[in-house]
């Protein structure tokens, strides 16, 4: 593709530098990866089947979902904190 469809050209990063929030990082993902045993975008849409099927479901998966999301927020800063140091 010689440009892309949305903007005028394509944007690529300045810095190539590999840093240790780059590299932790790519090993936190990885592991939550490892761990669900699936990508992270299609799990979301995989979810929805089981938010479908019945009332009581419907809350558990969300909750669940949500929970996840809590700590992964605080798991994140925690880092970013550790690696601001």
């Amino acid at each position: 593709m010689a440009k892309p469809l949305a903007c005028p050209s394509f944007k690529h990063p300045q810095n190539s530098d590999l840093d240790k929030k780059l590299v932790l990082g790519a090993v936190l993902f990885g592991i939550g990866w490892g761990i669900g045993g699936i990508c992270p975008g299609p799990m979301i849409a995989g979810l929805l089947p089981f938010v479908y099927r019945e009332e009581a479901n419907r809350g558990y998966v969300f909750a669940v979902f949500a929970i996840w999301d809590v700590l992964g927020i605080y798991a994140a800063r925690g880092v970013k904190a550790y690696l601001d140091k």
